[in-house]
């Protein structure tokens, strides 16, 4: 451990030491999260939206263990929190899209001019879908494809959008995500949870647990 003094003249152990294989183990382990992270992301990638929705649904964590409380404590390193904030950000993934999601459900609902904008352009996307079904739709000969059409929608309803306040709405829900789901995953212990999870572990299967051996059989 390495001695610090504050202004005050007050003395405090650093969690970094003056050893540089430890301080290296340190970032070591903060490399390996960043990239679980980062490699876990990349690879929903590859999903389709239902087997996307299908995995975050099977991912989801119990609301219980979310939101209790007496799991926030305080990180008491830099190193600490984060670690924790990473690997909270990896196990809680599908409980802070769900929040997020929440959040945003809660924005549009409580705006009824932006609920109506809303229903009005997914409604106009869906008879575009039915009627390209029967006969292509085309202008002077020239036939739109889908996605094309539906650029075209989304360019008229633009201007309603904005009127009705939608870049407040969007910094709003992006601010108070970011805000509560930093908080938690700052907050949140997952360290213990994972100690707990070995513990049980080890007394399922003690270290002192002798496993009875037989002679292999003769054949005859």
């Amino acid at each position: 451990m390495t001695t610090v003094v504050d202004l005050n003249g007050v003395e405090s152990q650093s969690p970094l030491t003056d050893d540089p294989n430890i301080n290296k183990n340190l970032d070591g382990d903060l490399d390996g999260e960043l990239n679980k992270v980062a490699s876990n992301t990349l690879s929903l990638r590859n999903l389709s939206p239902k087997q996307l929705y299908l995995f975050l649904w099977s991912n989801m964590r119990s609301w219980g263990s979310f939101i209790d409380s007496s799991k926030m404590k305080l990180p008491k390193a830099t190193i600490q929190w984060s670690k924790r904030f990473l690997r909270n950000i990896d196990y809680f993934r599908t409980n802070y899209v769900f929040l997020f999601a929440i959040l945003l459900a809660y924005c549009i609902l409580t705006s009824p001019f932006l609920l109506l904008l809303l229903g009005t352009t997914i409604g106009c996307c869906y008879l575009i879908t039915l009627k390209n079904k029967e006969t292509p739709f085309k202008i002077l000969g020239y036939q739109f494809t889908l996605p094309q059409q539906y650029m075209g929608v989304g360019l008229i309803a633009f201007p309603f959008f904005w009127l009705a306040g939608i870049t407040s709405t969007v910094f709003w829900v992006i601010g108070a995500s970011l805000c509560l789901i930093g908080s938690h995953a700052s907050l949140y212990a997952i360290e213990e949870i994972e100690t707990d999870a070995d513990n049980k572990q080890n007394d399922l299967f003690p270290a002192s647990t002798q496993f009875v051996t037989f002679p292999p059989t003769e054949t005859v």
